[in-house]
């Protein structure tokens, strides 16, 4: 299957990039010209990927395309394009239903809707996709775990969850900047803040059927450091706080207000 992707992003040159250090390799990639930066380092980089001419070359040379351009601009750069009927498309726009990109890709009807993020390059993520599809998880799963749903609102919880990857990695950064600040030399602080909450992950891998309150309860000894901590940042209404900027980011996704007005639509 011949894969082209409209708009080179970062997300673009992470799936890009994850899917040439497959094995095997994929059939020839088309990426979009838009950012010649990009799209020239992919294409100097693996010997399956080509620039396109144009948008419209792109979907001429392609079975299975991405969609991977801002909310804002997909009338604009999806509209003037002819689609084939036998097209596989995958949206990687987080605000635009199924129901409107279809209407934008049409004829094209075997629509997708997939979230994936950076840490594809590596093969290391989630992705999570919909509506389910065999063909699709199989591609998919070269790059990551496909997760893949049968509701939409599903789907939109998942891609709101996408959005803690910002506030991650700043936390990340928050805590060597206070490790700096207490005299650890900065390499040294990054390269332990990085194994620490790395290690973390790894062990809660294992957490099973009792869930994430069990390992955070056995991570606490009474009157130990762990359970001060925990104590202030809930009495500082730390963890409300993700719910209602989650909830915020859910309803951006569904084109609402958080109150639950109907925001225009994006497309």
């Amino acid at each position: 299957m011949r894969l082209g992707f409209i708009g080179t992003g970062t997300i673009t040159s992470a799936i890009v990039t994850g899917l040439c250090r497959a094995n095997p390799p994929p059939a020839p990639i088309l990426v979009s010209p838009r950012n010649s930066e990009k799209a020239s380092a992919l294409a100097a980089t693996y010997s399956q990927v080509r620039v396109a001419k144009n948008n419209q070359s792109l979907v001429d040379g392609s079975d299975c395309i991405f969609l991977a351009v801002g909310p804002h601009v997909a009338r604009e750069v999806l509209g003037s394009l002819r689609f084939r009927a036998d097209q596989h498309i995958i949206s990687l726009i987080a605000m635009l239903s199924l129901a409107k990109v279809q209407k934008l890709v049409a004829p094209a009807t075997i629509v997708f809707r997939a979230v994936p993020l950076p840490p594809v390059a590596r093969a290391t993520c989630p992705i999570a996709f919909f509506p389910p599809d065999t063909q699709v998880a199989g591609l998919l799963d070269r790059i990551g775990t496909a997760v893949a749903l049968d509701d939409e609102d599903q789907f939109n919880a998942l891609c709101a969850v996408t959005a803690l990857m910002a506030p991650f990695y700043a936390l990340l950064s928050q805590t060597q900047t206070w490790l700096t600040a207490q005299g650890v030399e900065s390499d040294a602080a990054s390269h332990y803040v990085l194994g620490l909450f790395n290690g973390l992950c790894l062990d809660a891998i294992d957490v099973g059927a009792e869930g994430f309150e069990s390992i955070t309860a056995n991570a606490q000894t009474p009157g130990g450091l762990n359970e001060e901590a925990l104590r202030r940042l809930t009495d500082a209404d730390w963890y409300n706080r993700v719910d209602s900027v989650l909830d915020i980011i859910l309803a951006r996704i569904e084109g609402r207000s958080a109150d639950g007005a109907q925001n225009s639509p994006q497309a």
